[in-house]
C-alpha cells in the first residue's frame, strides 16, 4: 500500500546491467516492443531511462540509480538510438 509522503511501491529495481546486455545483442525486446506500440512515452517515463530512484532492501538510504549525470547520461543514449 502507498504510504502518505513515500513513493514507494515495492518494486524491484531495473537490473540496468541485464539490459545493456541485451541491448549489446541486438536490442531490448521491450523497448522494441513498446516502439511498434506507442506513439508516445510520458515525459516522466522517459527520465526513467536516465535514472532510477530506488530503496535498497539492505538498508542503504535511497538514492539514485545511477548517481553521477554522466553514468545517467550513457545509460540513457542506447535508448534513443534507432533499432
Amino acid at each position: 500500500m502507498l504510504q502518505r509522503g513515500r513513493p514507494e511501491l515495492g518494486l524491484p529495481a531495473y537490473r540496468w546491467d541485464v539490459m545493456r546486455a541485451s541491448a549489446a545483442t541486438g536490442g531490448s525486446a521491450a523497448r522494441q516492443a513498446g516502439v511498434a506500440l506507442f506513439d508516445l512515452f510520458r515525459v516522466d517515463h522517459v527520465v526513467g531511462l536516465f535514472r532510477s530512484w530506488i530503496f535498497p532492501r539492505d538498508g542503504r538510504a535511497p538514492h539514485f540509480d545511477p548517481p553521477e549525470k554522466l553514468a545517467q547520461l550513457a545509460q540513457a543514449e542506447p535508448c534513443f538510438r534507432p533499432s
